[in-house]
């Protein structure tokens, strides 16, 4: 019976694997296609058709069109994870010092920017399928960046009389500003000069040293 069982467990092992691949090239696949067309310039056809699968063949893996944006959105979000914990390190003034290292990592992959970026403009609105998403991680964001922030006043680094939840706000909107004219125009518009500078700004408005 050993035997058998093992085969079977083997089986089973294989087939989870082939569908975790699977999940990968559709997503892969919906990136790509999101950020040419949009969300809503996209069918589900066409990204089986990309894949090789059937319609059906698709949904049996994402259920629906608002399930494979979940996850489209949520990988490229993971994928960042790591980054983000570097950049934000143990606080204070030197997250400004590592701001550089975003928009070098966002200008390998400028399909990904621009996939966040025509999301965020589809998902404006509550009825949208990823609003709440976006709601979330921007308010996720902005309070990283302001407890982070608020560790260097600790320490001394930064003014006691700074808004750190407003420049919080700032230092994200100027980001994904930068971002957008990059993608724009991206031969008038030096994504990594143009955080560098931000940066720099930003630390020596904060510094509690001038």
């Amino acid at each position: 019976m050993t035997a058998p069982l093992e085969r079977k467990r083997h089986a089973s092992v294989e087939t989870l694997e082939r569908g975790r691949l699977r999940r990968v090239q559709i997503i892969e696949a919906a990136t790509e296609l999101f950020a040419n067309a949009g969300y809503r310039g996209t069918g589900l056809a066409g990204i089986a058709a990309q894949v090789g699968v059937t319609q059906a063949g698709l949904l049996h893996h994402f259920g629906s069109k608002e399930k494979l944006l979940e996850a489209v959105v949520r990988h490229r979000s993971d994928q960042d994870h790591a980054l983000t914990e570097e950049i934000m390190g143990d606080g204070g003034l030197a997250v400004f010092d590592r701001l550089h290292l975003l928009a070098e990592h966002n200008a390998k992959r400028p399909g990904l920017s621009q996939l966040f970026t025509v999301l965020v403009a589809e998902n404006l609105l509550p009825e949208h399928p990823a609003n709440a998403f976006f709601v979330e991680r921007y308010r996720t964001l902005r309070a990283a960046v302001a407890r982070a922030l608020e560790a260097g006043r600790a320490r001394g680094e930064i003014r006691a009389d700074a808004d750190l939840d407003a420049a919080s706000r700032r230092l994200v909107a100027a980001l994904d500003g930068l971002q957008t004219q990059w993608l724009l125009d991206p031969d008038e518009v030096d994504l990594v000069e143009g955080y560098r500078e931000l940066a720099q700004a930003m630390r020596h408005e904060l510094s509690a040293t001038g």
